[in-house]
């Protein structure tokens, strides 16, 4: 029983930080214009990008998420915590093996979201005006303007390989240290 407990709130948190994960930005560019102070930004989030820009707008509305895709995307990552969650329930009432199946695969998918969140942010950064840096600062002094630009992955991103790898581990442990039940 002990062990249904730990492996049940282990699920259940991996689906709280899918969550959270989705709340927070994954990454973010801060923009200063170094003449007027005035700041812009740009946060990507597991389901698209928001901003202010108006200095690289024609660049930013190349990258924009169209709706359509930012609900996909939603649904897709609140569906996977609340099948993370069901799985925990599964947990619980000793069904390891289809618990023990749905945690891997959700694991596995959000990870393979997570990583592939990587080649899509290089293609973005590199096709800017300005190379910018994934993470990092640049320096922009042009006769027009001069911009301070700061880039950096942000806790978001963080949070959605930790609940990947804990849906992964959970659904891994499940499957070895339930196996001995008759109902899993």
């Amino acid at each position: 029983m002990t062990g249904r407990l730990l492996l049940s709130g282990l699920a259940f948190a991996a689906a709280a930080l899918v969550i959270l994960s989705t709340i927070y930005p994954w990454w973010v560019m801060n923009v200063r214009e170094i003449v007027t102070n005035r700041m812009s930004y740009i946060h990507i989030y597991a389901y698209g990008l928001v901003h202010n820009m108006t200095e690289l707008r024609q660049w930013v509305l190349r990258h924009e998420t169209p709706p359509h895709l930012m609900l996909a995307a939603k649904a897709y990552l609140y569906g996977s915590a609340a099948l993370a969650a069901a799985a925990a329930v599964l947990i619980l009432k000793s069904r390891a093996k289809p618990a023990s199946k749905l945690l891997v695969g959700l694991g596995a998918l959000y990870l393979l979201y997570t990583l592939a969140f990587l080649p899509v942010l290089h293609e973005g950064t590199s096709t800017a005006p300005e190379k910018i840096p994934m993470q990092g600062e640049l320096w922009i002094f042009l006769y027009e303007y001069s911009l301070h630009v700061v880039t950096y992955f942000d806790t978001g991103y963080y949070l959605s390989i930790i609940s990947s790898l804990l849906l992964l581990a959970a659904g891994l442990l499940a499957a070895r240290v339930l196996k001995d039940d008759k109902r899993g």
